[in-house]
């Protein structure tokens, strides 16, 4: 099963493409304006159903609206982890909105990266065959297709203002490894572009590219991020636990790699905090679902079982917006679905806590009895999507 997946990884996905704009590269044509609505946040409502809880809290709205329009950020107490870079407010007529969990959007979007009629030149050299390029239309062009797509897709506010600095703002401000100033409409690359061709001639700009090209995809870098939480959240306490690490170097998705390390600092908190419990896997899986291909990290602390608290004493802890839970939830959502395996109160579950079709502005969870667990302890799987 693995080696056909392989074959299929060694082949580039096919998708229909987007029609050819007009002039992309030559001269500027009539564009017809677009609009659509914004949308905001709801008022906190609970209620408890069956196996489902959900709560619907204020402020907790993750998403940018399709019209340039930004939502209000997430809670007061998580406003640094949101990280969001773009500015504005949502409009009164929307405020009802909620955005849902897609991480296989982020997939179709990000798919453009790869496309030579997407936006696949603003990360790779332009290689048209007898074309000059112009870059004026091209970031033009280019504007044009990333809102087209923006009402196609729903993507994470983070995700979406990423990218809305890195290629389109002309002051740009982007959280990288560090913070960046500059991108492709910086007055000053532009200038070089005009009298230059594509600026990814210029080794400086190519660094700029390249920092953005690391913070929205892992690509055989999976084993050095999660080496560097465990250095950092382990410390001298690393040599007291036994990590194995299975297929990382295989590792290749899109996400935004900030909030990425954000969730991994916090999932290993938990298992930093249960040394008793010392062996530790990290396990990268490549699966086919449908017209997707998914990317799977299971982290497992063996035997090791959550008795200080229980299963309800922690649901609510996460419905109030604390805990490990509830950062790692922040910053996964619309990247990837989650769930933990585990047995708690002395039942095997398998607790949902992002699936397809989750609202951002509520706190929802599904709770799966199971007959028995995979493996004995305590497991997280994330899985992400990929085009």
């Amino acid at each position: 099963m693995q080696r056909e997946i392989d074959k299929l990884e060694a082949k580039e996905g096919e998708s229909t493409r987007v029609e050819r704009l007009k002039s992309r590269f030559y001269d500027v044509v009539e564009i017809e304006e677009m609009t659509v609505g914004g949308h905001g946040q709801q008022s906190e409502d609970s209620k408890i159903s069956g196996n489902s809880i959900v709560l619907q809290n204020e402020g907790s709205n993750q998403y940018r609206s399709l019209d340039g329009s930004i939502d209000n950020q997430i809670k007061a107490g998580n406003e640094k982890q949101s990280n969001s870079l773009s500015t504005g407010h949502p409009k009164t007529d929307e405020v009802s909105r909620a955005f849902p969990h897609k991480p296989k959007d982020v997939a179709n979007f990000m798919k453009l990266f790869d496309d030579s009629n997407g936006l696949k030149y603003l990360t790779h050299e332009f290689d048209e065959p007898n074309a000059t390029f112009y870059v004026d239309d091209f970031l033009s062009s280019s504007e044009i297709l990333f809102k087209e797509y923006d009402k196609k897709y729903i993507i994470p506010k983070s995700l979406w203002s990423l990218i809305e600095n890195f290629a389109f703002k002309e002051a740009p401000d982007w959280t990288a490894e560090k913070q960046m100033k500059e991108g492709w409409a910086s007055p000053k690359w532009k200038d070089w572009a005009r009298h230059n061709g594509h600026p990814l001639k210029n080794r400086d700009f190519e660094n700029i590219v390249q920092s953005f090209r690391k913070s929205t995809r892992v690509k055989n870098t999976l084993d050095y991020l999660i080496n560097l939480v465990i250095d950092d959240k382990f410390k001298e306490k690393r040599s007291e636990f036994n990590f194995d690490f299975f297929d990382l170097d295989k590792a290749d998705f899109y996400t935004y790699v900030v909030n990425f390390r954000r969730a991994l600092r916090a999932l290993f908190d938990e298992i930093c905090e249960r040394p008793k419990y010392p062996n530790v896997s990290i396990r990268y899986k490549r699966l086919i679902d449908n017209d997707y291909r998914t990317r799977v990290i299971e982290i497992f602390q063996e035997n090791s079982y959550p008795t200080n608290k229980t299963l309800g004493e922690t649901l609510e802890k996460y419905k109030k917006g604390g805990g490990h839970l509830w950062n790692i939830r922040q910053n996964l959502f619309g990247y990837c679905d989650w769930y933990i395996e585990t047995i708690w109160d002395e039942k095997p579950i398998r607790l949902h806590l992002l699936k397809e079709g989750m609202k951002d502005s509520k706190i929802e969870f599904n709770i799966e009895e199971l007959e028995a667990i995979s493996q004995p302890g305590f497991m997280h799987t994330l899985i992400f999507y990929f085009k």
